[in-house]
């Protein structure tokens, strides 16, 4: 039982080890870093890659704690139609609820 922990503990040694050098985990703008998303972690390891990455501080509401993050603005696009479609449907959801409450009473 021992062995099998240890070739268990071994393997995963190594493997850890043998992850991609040249992936980016961070960016640094001026003293700052900034941590990469997936989508701009693979832009920026790809040279040949024209996405632009843009790098913001960015805090939740309700926190005054801020992240530094970078993303493709292709992401970012991505993330802010979402918003903009749950905002949507929660208004829809809300005003329908309304309406039925009104009417039932």
């Amino acid at each position: 039982m021992k062995q099998i922990l240890i070739i268990l503990i071994m393997s995963f040694l190594i493997s850890a080890c043998t992850a991609n050098p040249n992936k980016v985990v961070a960016v640094k703008v001026g003293d700052e870093y900034f941590a990469a998303d997936k989508s701009a972690a693979v832009a920026l390891s790809d040279k040949n890659s024209k996405e632009e990455v843009v790098c913001r501080k960015v805090t939740k509401t309700g926190s005054r704690m801020s992240n530094r993050v970078c993303s493709t603005k292709k992401e970012i696009e991505a993330n802010r139609a979402e918003d903009k479609r749950r905002v949507s449907e929660n208004i829809q959801l809300n005003q329908t609820q309304r309406n039925a409450a009104g009417r039932g009473g």
